[in-house]
């Protein structure tokens, strides 16, 4: 694989310079560099100002011979801007066109473009349920109101009794978690039971195999069962440390 990236060069000179390419003269071009990012492009005594810039996708680059059969050289995702005019490079960057072809045209805009946080939103809302916090301390008495969803209120309720169901809410919470712990040791129970009836249909074909290549005398076939009843054994090894590993926890 070869190194390679594009060349933008001005307007002003892009026709000429292309045409050279074209011909050979490739030591006409002179390209310096003055930064991590930043260069210069020495053409017919004349320098220009210019900066590297990433793709907004990777290009292969092939090479042929005859015409018929293309031999992939390269991964291309840099290209080289330059200008003739007296511009900050920055800007440069921000104006110049995306990508090489008509659909990559300002791609980076159009599809790249920064989205909206929700950071703000979420920091708002912390910020307005901390100060109904505070200002729920202050209060003397708590009444709680009840409206329909045609927006009508129903009778108030004190707090003790917004205590008593929050009570009963926590009783029926303790019960589901319960169940919910009953329903995984079942559920344990029976993948241990299905684990154990893999060792045993495993630890069955085994035994077959070895009595089947005490009557081979074939060389090759004999590697081939010895090579399967590896395989067996270990995956009768992995089970095994699962269920290990099911007894510790």
């Amino acid at each position: 694989m070869e190194d390679q990236f594009i060349i933008r060069p001005p307007e002003s000179i892009r026709r000429k310079v292309s045409e050279d390419v074209k011909k050979g003269l490739i030591h006409k071009l002179v390209i310096k560099m003055v930064g991590a990012k930043e260069g210069t492009l020495t053409y017919e005594n004349k320098t220009y100002r210019g900066i590297i810039i990433d793709l907004p996708c990777i290009i292969e680059s092939h090479k042929t011979l005859d015409n018929r059969q293309f031999i992939k050289i390269a991964d291309i995702s840099k290209m080289f801007i330059f200008t003739d005019k007296d511009i900050d490079l920055s800007e440069l960057e921000k104006e110049s066109i995306s990508g090489i072809t008509p659909p990559m045209k300002y791609v980076k805009t159009r599809r790249f473009r920064k989205r909206l946080t929700k950071a703000p939103i979420v920091e708002e809302i912390e910020n307005e349920v901390a100060a109904l916090l505070e200002k729920d301390k202050e209060a003397i008495r708590v009444d709680v109101q009840i409206l329909n969803k045609d927006g009508s209120e129903e009778e108030e309720e004190d707090t003790s009794s917004l205590a008593a169901e929050i009570e009963l809410n926590l009783l029926e919470s303790e019960k589901n978690v319960q169940a919910t712990i009953e329903v995984e040791i079942d559920s344990n129970t029976e993948e241990r039971r299905e684990k154990e009836r893999l060792i045993q249909e495993i630890m069955d074909k085994i035994k077959e195999k070895k009595e089947q290549v005490e009557r081979i005398t074939n060389p090759i076939l004999k590697k081939r069962f010895y090579e399967s009843i590896q395989q067996l054994e270990k995956e009768k090894d992995e089970i095994q440390k699962e269920l290990d590993r099911m007894d510790n926890k």
